[in-house]
């Protein structure tokens, strides 16, 4: 009889294990000794309907898959999770943080479990999923496809197109602005993204595309806390335009940047009621990645010219929406592409032929030279990054320096105040009558203090205590005290101010309402005999 060692009872366990679970949804690991059991994210599916095959160029393999949205809604983090893309491959990602999103959901935001310069971003909003997994090991992308289903796709980077050349614009001269306790932050800049009906169609409806906007904006910026970057970008507004694409990505630039042309003016107005510091355009084409003006004169003055357009299938995954919009703040091609100086020598992307990768500015055209290909990676031209055992990039007075992490840090304070978003009113409180007086006249003061920033003030009375003014919201121009008068007798009033200006509204005393309760009108006083009792 043969006795079975421990290591063989182990090993026949899982065996076991796997057997029975399989097609359960649920994966076994070991992991020190111990089983550990975890579910899977994606489950088969069969195209449903009339679901048509995605013929990117781009996509080498796919499947139909559906989502266990819980497992992603419940994370927290440094939480793993099995992302099952195929049969083949199996992968577990760690979380590392959420960001909710515009309008209703989050993002979810890791890396791979013990996968180097790998990273996860996942967004979830209306029921579907938008996702990007990049990493040495491959690139795949999670996307709606229709009637409830989602489809895996495995990228290969090789074939997409470069972007097209930048289009350097000449500022007025002018340096940075002087940054104020109102200005904008590096860690603001406001950015409006627009789509065609066109893009909308392709990727799958509404929410899609919303979803695809969503992605574009995160994963730009866990390309600057890669690199060590201190900007962030935020979603100032996103909607779709009624444009009829010209199929020339030059065409289409300058009809997004002309106020007046007669194509999509709208979109300067949207740019002006949200704040926009840049504004970039998701459309359909196919000539090229992107297209966007080049800061070369770093000037508050390019802001007439901070627009991009991008090929919705390239603006994640390809960095290309990131690319474009370094271009808005003076980031350059790699220095065989681009050999100009301004607005700094170091103003370059960056390619590294040996190991064969480069930076998110960076073409492909030397490595092409040589007689290969070098994947994109998410990260900026950086010298003080180590990636693969190489720096990322060329220190400042150096040959060829290349340091776009340097180059937007220095200009990101001119771009986020491209349009300077006014503050919010200033806290301030009510004063008169105090919160819950009581025997207040018919006719009374309400007063409240000033509110920096206010450029008038409303106020709203009712009987509800509900927290809300039940009637309407009346002006008191810029005053800080109205006269009541006709109020009713023994009733209690409930109240409240708010501070306004052109773009936002404060509530005094941290929105809590007050109170107070008026007199009565008149006093019913009865007279009754006196009547001796018995006894």
């Amino acid at each position: 009889m043969r006795i079975l060692t421990p290591i063989m009872k182990w090993i026949l366990i899982v065996m076991m294990l796997i057997v029975v679970m399989a097609g359960t949804g649920l994966t076994v690991f070991a992991d020190a000794g111990n089983l550990q059991v975890r579910q899977e994210l994606f489950t088969p599916s069969m195209p449903k309907g009339d679901q048509a095959e995605n013929f990117d160029q781009t996509i080498v393999r796919s499947r139909y898959v559906n989502i266990n949205f819980s497992l992603l809604d419940n994370a927290v983090q440094s939480e793993a999770i099995l992302l099952n893309l195929y049969d083949d491959v199996l992968l577990s990602a760690i979380l590392e943080r959420k960001e909710l999103i515009k309008p209703d959901g989050y993002a979810w935001i890791g890396h791979l479990q013990d996968v180097e310069f790998s990273q996860v971003i996942l967004v979830v909003s209306g029921g579907q999923m938008a996702g990007n997994i990049s990493s040495p090991l491959g690139h795949y992308q999670i996307r709606f496809s229709g009637n409830q289903t989602h489809a895996v796709y495995t990228i290969d980077q090789s074939a997409f197109p470069e972007e097209q050349p930048s289009i350097s614009i000449e500022s007025s001269p002018g340096t940075s602005p002087q940054i104020t306790a109102t200005s904008d932050l590096c860690t603001a800049i406001d950015v409006m993204v627009v789509w065609t009906p066109a893009a909308r169609t392709a990727a799958g409806g509404i929410t899609a595309i919303q979803n695809l906007v969503n992605l574009a904006v995160q994963e730009t910026n866990q390309s600057y806390i890669n690199s060590n970057m201190t900007q962030r970008i935020r979603l100032a507004f996103m909607q779709e335009v009624a444009y009829a694409e010209s199929g020339d990505f030059a065409t289409d630039l300058t009809r997004l940047k002309n106020p007046s042309d007669g194509f999509i003016d709208n979109v300067h107005s949207l740019r002006n009621t949200y704040y926009a510091d840049m504004v970039s355009m998701f459309t359909e084409g196919t000539q090229y990645c992107g297209i966007g003006y080049l800061m070369f004169n770093v000037s508050p003055a390019f802001e007439s010219n901070a627009f991009t357009v991008i090929a919705r299938n390239c603006a994640t995954g390809n960095y290309s929406f990131a690319h474009e919009l370094g271009h808005n703040q003076g980031a350059r091609h790699d220095w065989y592409m681009d050999t100009s100086t301004t607005p700094y020598a170091y103003a370059h992307g960056y390619v590294n032929t040996v190991k064969r990768w480069r930076t998110i500015m960076a073409y492909n055209d030397q490595c092409q030279a040589l007689g290969y290909y070098c994947p994109k990676v998410p990260y900026w031209s950086n010298p003080g990054i180590i990636y693969s055992g190489d720096p990322m990039g060329v220190p400042s007075g150096s040959f060829h320096p290349a340091d776009n992490h340097l180059t937007l840090n220095n200009t990101c304070n001119t771009a986020a105040n491209f349009r300077d978003k006014p503050d919010s009113p200033a806290a301030f409180n009510k004063i008169n009558p105090s919160n819950g007086a009581t025997n207040i006249s018919s006719s009374i003061t309400l007063s409240w203090g000033s509110s920096s920033g206010a450029t008038g003030f409303e106020y709203c009375y009712d009987t509800s205590n509900d927290s809300a003014c039940s009637g309407s919201w009346i002006s008191a121009a810029a005053n800080t005290s109205v006269a009541l008068s006709g109020l009713l007798g023994g009733t209690t009033y409930y109240w409240q101010v708010r501070a306004t200006n052109s773009d936002a509204i404060t509530y005094a005393n941290n929105s809590t309402w007050w109170s107070f309760s008026t007199k009565s009108t008149s006093q019913v006083r009865s007279y009754l005999p006196l009547v001796q009792a018995d006894n």
